[in-house]
């Protein structure tokens, strides 16, 4: 990163389903770790029935902000099968 001139950069948790997933928590600890280089961005399934509170819970627990990965999916968030 320093190479490149890049002095901090966001590193994201993922929630993909059955496409596969980083952990929130190694990105929790990587971010502690460097807190001057990373900031943490949780991943988050936007089809769970309680991301509201999930959110202030990681919120809480220092993250920054959230990836929701909903385009995995072969439907969206607005499409009628998925109640939106």
């Amino acid at each position: 990163m320093e190479e490149s001139g890049i002095s901090r950069a966001v590193v994201m948790g993922r929630k993909a389903d059955e496409y596969g997933e980083v952990d929130n928590e190694d990105i929790l600890e990587l971010a502690r770790a460097y807190p001057q280089t990373f900031i943490p961005f949780a991943g988050l399934n936007p089809y769970d029935a309680d991301l509201p509170d999930r959110v202030d819970a990681l919120a809480r627990q220092g993250f920054r902000g959230v990836c929701l990965d909903g385009g995995w999916r072969r439907s969206f968030a607005s499409h009628r099968k998925t109640g939106g």
